[in-house]
């Protein structure tokens, strides 16, 4: 069922129409909980192609709805899966982007849903009794990125605030728009954050504080106050 359901969810993907991208997106997830071996490869390719391609920038947003749809299947497959996520957390980054706000929902939107099944705590002790110490190393080596992929993270939420700082002053016409899209911003933000700072442990924990605390000391937002708190 999966093979044949599939090459049509994954045409669809990448459609112009809002809700065709929608409905592929939806059996995307649905596939992924069925047969994640068969549905997770060919989807990742394509999201991969998606988010580092200069000339088809329109997929990108399609590639991360695709991700927030089967975030919890990867996490329950670790082979065809959790494997990918260190290169799919890293390349995501970018997605938090002040010149695109629909990207930047789907990016925090996939982090949030990736987040809540993801302890960001390091692996560093060797496979119990009983754990096959296969898969124990893949999820070592993906636990492995998190001190770099989560500061790297506060650093693009830091940007995407100062930037949108800077961007208050000169659309000063656009203020019912940019105040609407400045709230759903505030929403998606804080739901990924929370659900960050309550996976981090450890000394990662104390990492990321230490960057806030660094970054509201040494930087003045007046306009930008709500958001930072």
């Amino acid at each position: 069922f999966a093979l044949l359901v599939l090459p049509i969810a994954l045409q669809g993907l990448f459609s112009k129409s809002g809700t065709v991208t929608l409905q592929s997106c939806t059996a995307l997830k649905h596939l992924g909980f069925l047969s994640p071996e068969t549905t997770l490869p060919p989807l990742l390719e394509r999201v991969y192609q998606a988010l580092t391609t200069l000339t088809e920038v329109h997929q990108t947003s399609s590639a991360l709805e695709a991700l927030v749809a089967v975030a919890r299947p990867m996490l329950r497959d670790l082979e065809q899966g959790a494997a990918n996520l260190p290169n799919v957390m890293t390349l995501t980054l970018s997605g938090i982007d002040t010149n695109d706000t629909s990207k930047t929902w789907s990016t925090l939107r996939f982090y949030t849903s990736l987040l809540s099944g993801l302890p960001l705590i390091p692996i560093t002790e060797a496979a119990p009794p009983g754990c096959d110490p296969v898969q124990h190393e893949v999820a070592r080596q993906v636990t492995d990125m998190l001190l770099d992929w989560s500061l790297r993270f506060l650093d693009q939420c830091f940007t995407f605030i100062i930037n949108q700082d800077s961007q208050s002053h000169t659309e000063a016409s656009k203020e019912n728009k940019a105040d609407s899209e400045s709230r759903t911003s505030e929403y998606f933000f804080q739901a990924a954050l929370e659900v960050f700072f309550m996976q981090l442990g450890g000394d990662l924990f104390t990492s990321a504080m230490n960057k806030v605390a660094n970054f509201c000391f040494t930087n003045l937002l007046v306009q930008q106050q709500r958001q930072l708190g």
